[in-house]
């Protein structure tokens, strides 16, 4: 896979996972990267909701992606990206594989409970 491939598919993927955490968040009252979102000016690592004042939490990601070059004996040939665990299934062949992080950070405000 080219490297330009890689990228493209990791963002699409994390993009598509954000939507979906985001429809799942506003139907129970939780934000997930609120546009009025604001760093803290006291501290640089902290976040809050412009419009509420309500905190943000930091969700880090740090995801370990293998990416598997096989050539078996078929005569199949390719690369596979993916995040789960890889194994061998008695076949003959070689294989290549190849590890890279991706880390990324996306800001989460839970949902409130009133009293």
């Amino acid at each position: 896979m080219k490297l330009e491939d890689f990228i493209y598919e990791s963002i699409t993927q994390i993009i598509g996972g954000v939507k979906k955490a985001q429809n799942f968040a506003a139907e129970n009252g939780a934000s997930i990267n609120p546009v009025s979102l604001r760093q803290s000016k006291s501290s640089g690592d902290s976040y809050y909701d412009d419009n509420s004042l309500r905190p943000a939490q930091l969700i880090d990601f740090d995801v370990s992606v293998s990416t598997k070059e096989d050539d078996e004996i078929s005569g199949k040939a390719g690369i596979f990206v993916s995040v789960l665990k890889l194994g061998i299934e008695g076949k003959e062949g070689s294989q290549n594989l190849t590890s890279n992080r991706l880390r990324f950070s996306v800001p989460l405000m839970l949902p409130t409970q009133k009293k």
